[in-house]
């Protein structure tokens, strides 16, 4: 704490003489001089600092008691954090003029003390949490002991042997907020300031979400937050996806109002601390998948995606050699066009209802009908049949997860 009274000594001494006009100083527990008008005088002793710091009590001094101490007249008073006194404060002039001011700048002083004491308070335990969260999601056994994690959680409030999900909120687009900071300030550290405060802001929100004693939120990287979402343990016939997706939607809300381009990521259940980190990237794979697929939704859950994680598993070259082999005859055909590939995706995503494909192209069911058969004569696989569907199906997840067109790409 005299660390923090330390740093800010001058500050508030330069602030304080601004407003009243008189010279100020500050000492520490000591009497030592750490912040002064007169440059000269910081690491000189106060004696008369040292009285006010063992009665615990303001004091003036006039001019002939003030030489006798060899200090100026003025008055001194203490500077307290709760009970412990800090140091002092002493305002030089004659007693009966900077009396008046003595207890406000005092309060003011002990004010500004107790702000930065919680400030500091807060930032370390920002940095516990994320040093925290930042072990769990690449914990391994072989290289950190359990007990040692789990005393770290216990001693920040977190019961770590909960199950928990990782849930990846990536604010998109946020190096655009950014540059838009850096063209309005002047000044770089004014900048930085700003990003810093949005960031908080954004990180202030999630945790109006997200807000159970036990869930951990920690901001990672300049645009991606985390959070650890304590829930229910999973039990017959109940699902913890409800409440999470719950969580997701919110976020989502509150963050888009504000106008933000958000995606959520959901991982995997975590029930031991070695399956934090397949939740966590578990997390980033369904963020990754939905950019990829290009789908609607902003909130992407991994169990949704368990055909889509194997595929994009696969070796590269493997997967665009398969692609090759089904999709070129397609892309090669002078008759292939953007109509021609929506009309098969459509009739992908709903094979057995022709009459509902051919309404959401806003074709007649004979024109759908021709174009299915016309792309099955060129693919040479029937897509009015399960395998040659299925063939078609998977080249298109793969060419989407693996090679996508050039521009398509949205990684």
């Amino acid at each position: 704490m005299i660390d923090i009274l330390l740093k800010s000594a001058q500050a508030l001494v330069d602030a304080t003489h601004q407003i009243i006009g008189y010279d100020v100083l500050i000492t520490d527990n000591e009497g030592i001089i750490i912040g002064a008008n007169d440059p000269g005088r910081i690491g000189c002793l106060h004696a008369h600092s040292l009285e006010i710091i063992r009665r615990g009590v303001a004091e003036s001094l006039d001019e002939d008691q003030a030489a006798v101490m060899k200090v100026k007249p003025g008055i001194c008073l203490p500077i307290r954090l709760g009970k412990r006194i800090m140091g002092t404060i002493g305002i030089s002039g004659a007693p009966a003029e900077v009396r008046k001011y003595g207890h406000l700048v005092q309060k003011e002083a002990e004010l500004f003390l107790r702000e930065r004491a919680l400030q500091e308070s807060s930032h370390l335990r920002e940095s516990a949490v994320a040093s925290l969260i930042q072990q769990l999601v690449s914990f391994d056994p072989r290289d950190m002991n359990e007990s040692v994690l789990h005393a770290q959680g216990n001693s920040l409030g977190y019961d770590l042997s909960l199950p928990r999900i990782a849930l990846l909120i990536d604010i998109r687009g946020f190096g655009k907020v950014v540059s838009e900071v850096l063209e309005e300030e002047t000044y770089g550290h004014d900048a930085e300031l700003r990003v810093q405060t949005i960031k908080t802001m954004i990180l202030k929100d999630i945790r109006t979400v997200f807000g159970d004693p036990q869930d951990l939120v920690s901001n990672i990287g300049s645009d991606k937050y985390i959070v650890l979402q304590s829930v229910p343990m999973p039990s017959p016939g109940k699902d913890y996806g409800e409440k999470v997706r719950s969580k997701a939607n919110e976020t989502l809300r509150i963050l888009s109002e504000k106008g933000y381009t958000v995606s959520i990521g959901i991982g995997g259940l975590v029930a031991t601390l070695e399956e934090y980190r397949d939740s966590y990237q578990g997390a980033w794979k369904a963020i990754t998948i939905g950019k990829k697929l290009r789908n609607e939704t902003n909130i992407h859950d991994i169990r949704d995606y368990v055909l889509e994680e194997l595929l994009l598993s696969l070796n590269r070259t493997n997967a665009q050699a398969a692609v090759d082999r089904t999709l070129d005859p397609l892309y090669d055909s002078p008759l292939w066009n953007e109509e021609m590939e929506k009309t098969l995706r459509e009739w992908i995503a709903s094979p057995c209802r022709p009459g509902e494909v051919a309404e959401r192209l806003g074709i007649h069911r004979n024109t759908l009908s021709y174009r299915i058969e016309k792309i099955s004569s060129l693919c040479g696989a029937d897509l009015k049949e399960t395998g040659g569907l299925f063939r078609l199906t998977l080249s298109l997840l793969l060419r989407d997860l693996h090679c996508p067109p050039p521009g398509k790409d949205l990684e």
